[in-house]
């Protein structure tokens, strides 16, 4: 049998020193915030005072109702409240934190009064019939001087709800100015959700007020959070996901915020705080058309083209009546928008050369043996006829210089006379004209300059070389013949199998190609040679052999 030491209903207990430990560092003002937040969740009440002096406090409301339990003043993590992600309070620990930072603390309320001292905790009746008054003592550092002055100043900016009277050291606290009220905007908030605490998207409503102080703030339902740099105050009216200490948001969350208020409100927004930075650092949480609407308003131009490195396309966006925005002046949030929205000078440039039309050359008498060359070559390799024309276009803004086209409707190759392509129109057989032809016409087979395009350019290249050196007595100016002014017959020949055309009277004496004919002839002279130098050898002479043959 097991004997059993100790049994106990909870899971955990709680080491006093080290709550207090956790909390006692904290600013008095945010420690005092957890207990006002309480306050602030009451839906019956419609005073609350805060008293504030060196190292004591007071918070008492008139509510009618009051704690319905001590445990939920002594217990941490307890709570009576039923989720609602509209409720500031969701770990039921926020009065305890207060409380844990003290040296002594007693809270008063319907019925009952929990003691906190040297000595524990004393619970005792008493005949209190409304509200709940919470005091608490500390000697910490935090709780002197400057420190009270600056919770003072903190809790000044609180905004009651409209349901309740705050006094703070006997002022009461005003709400701001209301700028604008946003319904509904979806934000991410924090809820309760099968026993588990996670944050999902709700809707609800944003306010926007006007600065209590030099800085605005982000609140949580009054409750202020944090400082940020907008024109205005923002109040979000449901939980908003934040650290441990509930004085700082969640990254990433601010981002969205501005993105939803910017996106309904852009048009009262001004031109000189669509400059400041947390504005332009968020510029992609914005609608595209509100992006659109930002560019327009700061840049004011028609016609613009973001500047680049590139001198020409430069020139040429400007001599075509664009104003070029140099956006490395701009913060790198509004440079990204404007540079979404408005066409960099290189694609500026490259619309408007791509509208200029080719100016048209007619051939002249230089032109002739060019022309009469390229289109009997063009006919060999593609099997149809393919005409020859010329064009003048000068080097481009990004320095591409259009060599030639091929227009496959109307089977023609065009090249261009500009003296900067250096085709050499006096030699149509140079290496240059045709790798030009080449490329040109595997446009025939395919428009885009892919891997099917360059094993085409591969294909009819080497056909090309066997055209020329099989045929080149037939190509137009080749001083021995014009192409096919005589009659032919073709043949198959006898060694390599190719077809090969003839004169009619030759089909008796000729059998092999031209090729197979040079190589036949010089096997011939070769076993005539070793033939009369092996008869020396039978007459006594000697022969030396080495790997080229006999000598």
């Amino acid at each position: 049998m097991i004997e059993i030491i100790k049994q106990s209903k909870n899971w955990w207990d709680i080491s006093n020193s080290g709550w207090k430990r956790l909390n006692a560092g904290r600013s008095m003002s945010n420690l005092i915030r957890e207990g006002i937040s309480n306050v602030f969740d009451l839906n019956d009440i419609s005073g609350a005072m805060i008293t504030i002096e060196e190292g004591h406090v007071i918070i008492e409301d008139d509510s009618k109702h009051g704690f319905s339990d001590s445990g939920l003043i002594s217990t941490v993590f307890m709570t009576d409240k039923e989720d609602n992600h509209q409720m500031r309070g969701r770990k039921g620990r926020g009065l305890k934190e207060l409380i844990s930072a003290s040296n002594r603390a007693i809270v008063e309320t319907i019925g009952f009064t929990v003691v906190f001292d040297e000595n524990g905790r004393i619970e005792q009746r008493n005949d209190r019939t409304i509200g709940t008054k919470v005091e608490v003592w500390s000697d910490q550092e935090t709780w002197k001087g400057e420190h009270v002055q600056e919770a003072l100043k903190h809790l000044r900016m609180f905004i009651p709800p409209d349901n309740l009277c705050l006094t703070v050291n006997d002022k009461i606290i005003t709400s701001p100015e209301s700028v604008k009220i946003i319904n509904p905007i979806d934000l991410k908030t924090t809820v309760i959700k099968d026993g588990i605490q996670v944050d999902e998207v709700r809707t609800t409503e944003v306010q926007l007020f006007k600065k209590k102080t030099k800085k605005a703030w982000i609140y949580e339902m009054g409750i202020p959070i944090q400082e940020i740099e907008t024109p205005w105050s923002i109040n979000v009216q449901q939980r908003v996901p934040m650290n441990d200490h509930r004085d700082n948001v969640e990254r990433g969350y601010l981002g969205k915020l501005y993105g939803s208020i910017v996106n309904r409100m852009i048009d009262n927004i001004s031109d000189e705080t669509m400059r400041e930075e947390w504005f332009t650092e968020n510029a992609w949480n914005y609608e595209y058309n509100v992006r659109e609407k930002i560019v327009k308003r700061l840049i004011k131009e028609v016609k613009a083209a973001v500047k680049t490195d590139n001198k020409r396309a430069n020139d040429q966006a400007k001599t075509h009546g664009y104003k070029l925005i140099d956006i490395s002046h701009y913060p790198c949030g509004l440079a990204n928008i404007i540079g979404s929205h408005i066409e960099k000078s290189t694609k500026v440039a490259e619309m408007i050369e791509s509208e200029v039309k080719d100016t048209p050359v007619t051939p002249d008498d230089s032109h002739t043996k060019f022309i009469e060359v390229h289109a009997w070559l063009s006919k060999e390799l593609l099997g149809i006829d393919i005409k020859v024309g010329f064009f003048d276009r000068p080097r481009g803004f990004d320095e591409y210089l259009k060599a030639a086209d091929f227009n496959k409707a109307e089977l023609t190759v065009r090249y261009n006379i500009n003296p900067d392509c250096e085709t050499e129109f006096d030699k149509p057989m140079s290496s240059l004209a045709l790798s030009i032809l080449v490329h040109e016409l595997a446009h025939y087979w395919f428009y885009e300059h892919n891997k099917d395009f360059a094993n085409k350019v591969e294909e009819l290249a080497g056909k090309l070389a066997n055209l020329i050196y099989i045929k080149h007595v037939m190509i137009p100016h080749s001083g021995k013949m014009k192409a096919k002014d005589y009659d032919t017959i073709t043949i198959k020949c006898a060694d390599c199998g190719i077809d090969w055309e003839i004169k009619p009277q030759d089909k008796h004496q000729t059998s092999r190609c031209r090729i197979c004919q040079i190589k036949h002839k010089k096997k011939k002279r070769l076993e005539n040679k070793i033939n009369k130098q092996f008869q020396g050898v039978d007459n006594g002479g000697s022969v030396e052999v080495s790997q080229e043959g006999p000598r």
